[in-house]
C-alpha cells in the first residue's frame, strides 16, 4: 500500500506510482484546511477530499503547485491573509477580522 509520505518520495524520483496519488503531508493539509479544499481531520481523509477536486492527471502537478504557492504566498507562521492571493478572499470571517466601517456597521 502506498501512502501519503510515499507518494513524495515516489514523485521526487518520476516513478509513475506517484500520479495515482495526491501526496498530502501537514504542508498540503494545513493549506488545504486553510483555503476550504479539506476539512479533513488528517492528512488521509484531505488526501480523499483533493483527489475529488483535481482531475486524476493533474494530481502530482497540483501537489507541487500547492507547496510552491504556499512556500510564497502563504506560510504557517505570520501568515498575513491579506497578502495572501488566496486567503484574501477564502478565509472565514471568524479568521478575518472586518476593518472596513461598512463590514462593523452590520455587527
Amino acid at each position: 500500500m502506498v501512502r501519503p509520505a510515499d507518494g513524495i518520495d515516489l514523485g521526487l524520483w518520476d516513478v509513475p506510482t506517484s500520479a495515482l496519488l495526491i501526496p498530502v503531508d501537514t504542508h498540503i493539509h494545513r493549506l488545504a484546511a486553510r483555503w476550504g479544499l479539506s476539512s479533513g481531520k488528517n492528512v488521509v481523509e484531505t488526501e480523499r477530499d483533493l483527489k475529488r477536486l483535481f482531475p486524476e492527471e493533474t494530481w502530482g502537478r497540483t501537489h507541487l503547485e500547492i507547496i510552491y504557492f504556499g512556500r510564497e504566498y502563504c506560510p504557517a507562521l505570520y501568515h498575513d491573509l491579506d497578502a495572501c492571493p488566496i486567503c484574501s478572499w477564502a478565509a472565514s470571517k471568524k479568521r478575518k477580522p472586518c476593518s472596513t466601517s461598512r463590514c462593523r456597521s452590520r455587527a
